[in-house]
């Protein structure tokens, strides 16, 4: 159900948004995340 709702609105977000800007703030948060974790 929850994941559900999370792939529902990320791909509303995904069709409304710029999906190139939106793909390279998940790559960065990603990044920083990682570089957090190490």
């Amino acid at each position: 159900m929850l994941m559900s709702l999370y792939y529902l609105f990320c791909f509303e977000f995904y069709n409304t948004a710029n999906h190139q800007s939106w793909i390279n703030q998940i790559v960065n948060a990603a990044d920083m995340y990682i570089n957090i974790s190490n």
